[in-house]
Formats: structure tokens, sequence, C-alpha cells
């Protein structure tokens, strides 16, 4: 069976007619700037996020546990129960979604050092260990310098330097605070 020319017809050029327009929406939200091309709608920055959320989000996403379930968690715990970063996310759920989404950058805690007002003397928590390296205690010292730790085992056992939240749990009053530079 052979068609005649007025038989056939153009084919109809829907997806080539729709990309073009689509790609023509796309370039019309870019403006030219001298020789280079800038987009109209700057894009979103990622959210900064506690360490705490950060580590909780690359296990969430280990363990495949999806946006929806960490939220439906979060939302029907009751909030004594809930640890550091699920408070955050409950307060945050817009950034938590971004964070998850496209990225998110770690928010670095500012660390002090903590030195008694009438001793002179610097605080540290000496951590203790059984044999086995499980936690057993710890107990706060007092140095006449600031101690620095040379080796990871020495670091394990000895913290000289408290973040802002840490230093709000204790009773740090009769302590200078001393802004750790490094």
């Amino acid at each position: 069976m052979s068609k005649t020319f007025e038989e056939i017809t153009r084919p109809d050029n829907g997806p080539l007619v729709e990309l073009n327009n689509n790609m023509q929406e796309v370039f019309s939200q870019y403006r030219k700037n001298g020789k280079s091309v800038e987009p109209i709608i700057t894009q979103q920055a990622v959210p900064v996020v506690p360490e705490c959320v950060g580590d909780g989000i690359a296990w969430d996403e280990q363990s495949n546990k999806s946006i929806a379930e960490v939220l439906k968690d979060v939302f029907t715990t009751d909030d004594k129960d809930l640890k550091e970063a699920g408070l955050w996310i409950k307060n945050n759920p817009e950034k938590y979604i971004i964070a998850r989404n496209i990225g998110y950058t770690v928010e670095k805690p500012q660390l002090f050092y903590l030195k008694n007002k009438m001793t002179g003397l610097n605080l540290v928590l000496e951590q203790s260990f059984n044999a086995t390296g499980k936690h057993v205690g710890e107990r706060f010292r007092e140095f006449d310098m600031q101690y620095i730790a040379t080796d990871e085992q020495e670091a394990r056992l000895y913290k000289n330097t408290f973040s802002k939240a840490e230093i709000n749990n204790m009773d740090a009053g009769s302590y200078e605070q001393i802004e750790v530079t490094e």
C-alpha cells in the first residue's frame, strides 16, 4: 500500500515546539552583563546548621531515612524527649528541608578557654576511660597554663576548650572566657 504525496502530512512538532518555548523561557531569565551572562534569579544560599544537625543529616542519608520520616518523627515527639538536633529541626523545618535537598554548611562553634579570675589557673576537663575504652567519669582540674594536648590520646583525655552552650551549662561565673583564636 503506497501513499500519495497528499496523504503524507508533516509530523506534529509538539515536543520540539515545547522544548523551544521552554528554552526561550530559560533564556529570558538571564540578562547580558558586559561579556558575561548572569542569572536574574539568585541562587539560594545553603543553610548553616549546628554540628549535631549536620551529623544527624549524614546519619539519616546513610540510613536512607526520608525527609518526611524525619519531620514526622520530630513533630510527633514531645519536646522534652528530643535531643538538640531534633529541637533545631522542629524550630527550623524549612532550613532542614533545604539542607537535605541542596546541601548545608556546618556551623563551627566559637570555643573559649576558661581562666579562674581569682587564681589565674586554667580549667581542664579530665576524662577517665576503662581498659576497654568505655567512658567511666570526668572531673575538672585547673592548670597554671593553657593545656595543649601533644597527641590524640591526650586530646581524648583532656579537654581545655568549651563552647558557649557548654559554659552556659556549668557554673563558670568565676572564670574569664578567653576566645580561642586558632
